[in-house]
This record gives structure tokens, sequence and C-alpha cells, in this order.
């Protein structure tokens, strides 16, 4: 897995322990807000749900393209998601 820009690091890429799908957690550590994207190796995803740390639903499934997931992260803050 790749992501576009250094000082994110990867906190968990993992079977979701409470369902179905993949877990995804990534954590800003530097202090800078912006887009990232995180290519995905193979695996056929389509969609990323963002959750919180707990695993609940906390917006709209953001669509996996081309093997690629796009969002704004802010500075100093995680993002979770439910990859399907």
């Amino acid at each position: 897995m790749n992501l576009s820009r250094a000082g994110v690091r990867i906190t968990r890429f993992a079977l979701n322990p409470d369902g179905p799908g993949t877990s995804l957690i990534v954590w800003e550590s530097v202090g800078q807000n912006g887009e990232l994207t995180v290519t995905f190796p193979s695996g056929g995803f389509k969609t990323a749900r963002p959750v919180n740390l707990r695993g609940e639903k906390t917006g709209e499934p953001i669509r996996i393209k081309a093997g690629k997931l796009t969002f704004n992260l802010p500075a100093y803050a995680p993002a979770s998601f439910l990859i399907q």
C-alpha cells in the first residue's frame, strides 16, 4: 500500500473484527492538512465508508477508483474507514 505524502502513518489495515470488510486507519503526524491518496495493492476494493475509531459510520461511502482512495486528512488527526 502506498500513501501520496510523507508524515502519514498506517496504523491499521486488517480484516474488520466486527463484520465484513477491511479496516483502514491512517494518522497524520506532522501537522499538514490536505488531500491524501491511498493506493491499495490488488484486492478489488470498491468503497470506503468513513467510520470513527469505534467502527461507527460517520459519513457516506467514498468510491475507490482504479485502486485509489482520495480524501482530505486534517493535521494531527486520524482517518478511519471500512473498506469493501
